[in-house]
């Protein structure tokens, strides 16, 4: 299997910031190196985090329509990467064969995000995080983030340029999308 990156998307591959987020234009590959990065396949400490039995990552959307394309993109990529990945359509996870989960949800709104509360989240992402108006289900997520394990946690995102302030601000990005 071949994987092809921009400089850019191996930019945030490689990160090692506890967050970080892509910003781009459509078509600038930020919703498959999201699902790529949550494999965590480059961890120098741990080798594949897909490869652990106890790691866990989520990625979300704000829409469910937008969850359903990122679950068809996952479906051409995941199975790649492991043979024995199995997609579980009743909660939107995909299971590998060491027993590692990533789960896909959706938040509309704040009130959708009890649905983790009390959960053990390795890795999490937000796929469009420009398109929330404020930093509320962004910050609830952060304190998911936790490993009984000692792995590293992350936070990942990405964005189209963004018209809201809070995002600009905690990103550093002009309304561009550039630092």
């Amino acid at each position: 299997m071949i994987f092809n990156f921009t400089d850019k998307q191996k930019e945030f591959l490689s990160s090692t910031s506890d967050i970080c987020m892509m910003a781009g234009g459509a078509g600038a590959g930020k919703s498959f190196i999201m699902l790529f990065d949550a494999l965590g396949l480059n961890d120098k400490e741990f080798g594949p985090r897909i490869k652990l039995p106890y790691y866990r990552a989520l990625i979300y959307r704000k829409q469910f329509k937008h969850l359903n394309d990122l679950i068809d993109k996952s479906k051409a990529i995941y199975p790649l990467i492991d043979s024995g990945a199995v997609f579980t359509s009743t909660n939107s996870t995909w299971k590998f064969s060491s027993g590692a989960e990533i789960q896909m949800m959706y938040f509309e709104d704040f009130s959708q995000v009890e649905a983790i509360q009390g959960r053990e989240i390795n890795w999490c992402g937000c796929d469009e995080i420009g398109q929330y108006q404020n930093d509320k289900i962004m910050r609830y997520c952060l304190s998911r983030l936790r490993s009984s394990q000692g792995l590293k946690c992350y936070y990942r995102a990405t964005s189209n340029p963004s018209r809201y302030k809070w995002l600009r601000d905690t990103f550093k990005i002009d309304a561009q999308g550039t630092s």
